[in-house]
């Protein structure tokens, strides 16, 4: 996440350092280098200004694994895809209606994907090498 500091400069939290993390182990270890083939890109126009977009759609790559996919609540949208807000006078902060209660996939996790895709590159250029003797 990005913190405001004193003097007016963003920095940016290091999530990436090692010293964050534990149980470190490759990719393979835990999903799947195939599960990459499963992946499907896509095509679309945005709801809200038409631009034309490609790439994955979450709800997919959750289904192929759901470490592909980041996970959030349920908003309800419009037509427009902009999330509904609730009116409410009472209320100070901005409000905004949901579908369900459940946590769903609402974009995709490039890290992983990432990831797992690199670890596939070098298996692939492993087994080329042998091929080529």
């Amino acid at each position: 996440y990005w913190n405001d500091s004193n003097d007016g400069a963003l920095e940016h939290e290091p999530l990436s350092r090692r010293i964050l993390k534990k149980n470190i182990l490759s990719c393979s270890s835990s999903i799947s280098s195939d599960s990459i083939q499963k992946l499907q890109g896509k095509g679309w126009k945005m709801r809200y200004n038409d631009s034309i977009e490609v790439g994955f759609i979450a709800e997919e790559v959750a289904e192929v694994h759901p470490i592909f996919a980041r996970w959030g609540f349920d908003w309800s949208r419009d037509e427009q895809g902009q999330r509904i807000q609730i009116s409410d006078s009472n209320v100070s902060t901005e409000r905004y209606q949901l579908d369900s209660d459940n946590i769903v996939p609402i974009e995709i996790n490039d890290r992983a994907i990432l990831s797992v895709l690199i670890e596939k590159i070098q298996e692939l250029e492993s087994i080329l090498k042998v091929l080529e003797g």
